[in-house]
């Protein structure tokens, strides 16, 4: 009678634990699937885009939209600016050779090969 009851427990215990463990796949397939779950956190990691030496802009997601802020490490300031404010990225020349850069001096070559930075 005990080795029954005991049987029946084990059971119970591991139908239970498979259900449990079945639903918690089914959520978790759920919340992975969600779109651009990015856009659902405010205020999260910011990466800041250096201006010069002492001030960088960086933009943050807000309950509002996207903001854009820049910081003056120098003076210790920090203000709202808009999109159009920022900085353009600069445009980049490409010298004669294809993804290679020449040194100031000109005694060197960088290039990139392979995801490896050469200097010749």
């Amino acid at each position: 009678m005990m080795k029954r009851t005991l049987w029946i427990a084990v059971l119970v215990w591991a139908g239970s634990s498979a259900l449990a463990q079945n639903d918690f796949r089914q959520e978790y397939a759920l919340y992975d699937s969600l779109p651009n779950r990015a856009r659902l956190v405010y205020g999260g990691a910011i990466t800041p885009l250096w201006i010069d030496a002492t001030t960088f802009y960086y933009e943050t997601r807000e309950a509002g939209g996207l903001s854009y802020y820049k910081v003056d490490i120098a003076n210790k300031t920090k203000s709202v600016c808009s999109q159009e404010e920022l900085p353009k990225p600069p445009v980049r020349v490409r010298p004669e050779q294809k993804d290679s850069i020449p040194s100031p001096d000109g005694k060197w070559v960088a290039f990139i090969q392979d995801h490896n930075l050469w200097i010749e």
